[in-house]
């Protein structure tokens, strides 16, 4: 029989694998911005082209993703702190956080990021409290040369350091 591991103790060890940051944007039934911080997102398959992000179940953010069926992923540059704090408060109004547009794709995109990727919600796997989310990649927007990115450590938002 397995000893029961405590939510801080594996938050604390989970914390130990530095991650990338991003925020997840979608439009919830009303067409109002909704938005959330991950850090459990990674690329899946390259064909066809998919990628995945998990999402707590119990966020206006994933009712969104799942009503409309397309959401964003942007990737966070170290100086996007503030942003990365502001999209990770519970219930906040998102859409004064930062400047957004429409993609051509119907899903919210944040200005000045390092890439954002338009998707597809192709399945939603439920795990524990979270959904593990699988996008297609409809577009990619990327800009020149890559920035240096936010990246979540031990429980605090770090800028790289190369």
């Amino acid at each position: 029989m397995s000893e029961q591991i405590e939510a801080d103790r594996f938050r604390r060890a989970m914390g130990r694998f530095p991650t990338g940051v991003t925020i997840v944007t979608a439009f919830d039934a009303a067409g109002e911005l909704c938005g959330l911080t991950a850090n459990a997102f990674s690329s899946v398959s390259l064909d066809p082209p998919l990628i995945l992000v998990c999402v707590n179940r119990a966020t206006r953010c994933y009712r969104a993703m799942r009503e409309s069926g397309r959401f964003a992923v942007h990737f966070l540059r170290s100086d996007q702190q503030d942003l990365a704090l502001g999209f990770a408060q519970k219930g906040a109004d998102r859409s004064g956080l930062c400047r957004w547009t429409y993609s051509h794709n119907a899903v919210p995109r944040l200005e000045h990021f390092d890439t954002v990727i338009d998707c597809d919600l192709r399945d939603a796997h439920g795990a524990g409290d979270h959904a593990i989310c699988v996008g297609r990649v409809l577009d990619i927007d990327s800009g020149g040369e890559a920035s240096e990115p936010l990246l979540y450590f031990e429980g605090q938002l770090i800028p790289w350091a190369a």
